[in-house]
């Protein structure tokens, strides 16, 4: 769905980071776009600065879920696109002999079962539009750590993957479904070894 067709776009974790890049790359494409998070704070600073809506969402739990999508529904009218893009990062939590057992089923649930809630109470509106999801997820599963420059000779901007997004909801990528798109500036595919 093009911006022209007058669609909304809802994205989580729009409060900073690739999220916040997402939403105000639709945005200036002319997109209606409301963004949700968890952090209040930054969630209405982002969309003060960007005049979209934010609506407050904890995407692993289910009631807060109902709320968020029924609250971007009234306020962008029409859903053409769902990014989940919600995550957390952070520090590193050590090795998995020391991960507790709560910081991996919070993790669990804010990448997978997030993802799944949101699609889940969205689906019927994106159904009405001929909308599309975006799932957001990270590139570390897919790298070595060669710490060293990617092939695109620069680390990577939430910007980047902004741009990946804003074509996969549009009309160009109509034909495209169920695929993964990893965009990385050839990070996973470089493979150093010590010699």
């Amino acid at each position: 769905m093009d911006a022209a067709g007058a669609a909304g776009a809802l994205v989580t974790g729009g409060a900073k980071g690739i999220g916040r890049a997402t939403a105000r790359l639709l945005a200036a494409r002319g997109w209606r776009v409301a963004i949700a998070d968890r952090d209040a704070a930054r969630g209405r600073a982002a969309a003060a600065e960007l005049g979209i809506a934010f609506h407050e969402c904890d995407v692993s739990e289910e009631p807060s879920v109902e709320r968020c999508v029924r609250a971007a529904l009234e306020s962008l009218g029409s859903l053409g696109a769902l990014v989940n893009n919600a995550g957390i990062t952070g520090a590193a939590t050590g090795p998995v002999e020391r991960l507790a057992l709560q910081e991996w089923n919070r993790r669990l649930a804010t990448h997978l079962t997030g993802a799944f809630l949101m699609a889940r109470h969205c689906v019927p509106a994106l159904r009405a539009a001929r909308g599309a999801i975006v799932n957001v997820a990270s590139t570390r599963a897919l790298q070595s750590e060669d710490h060293a420059q990617p092939p695109a000779g620069r680390v990577g901007r939430p910007e980047d993957v902004a741009e990946m997004i804003a074509w996969l909801v549009s009309e160009a990528a109509g034909f495209v479904t169920g695929q993964n798109f990893v965009v990385d500036g050839g990070m996973t595919r470089r493979m150093i070894y010590a010699g």
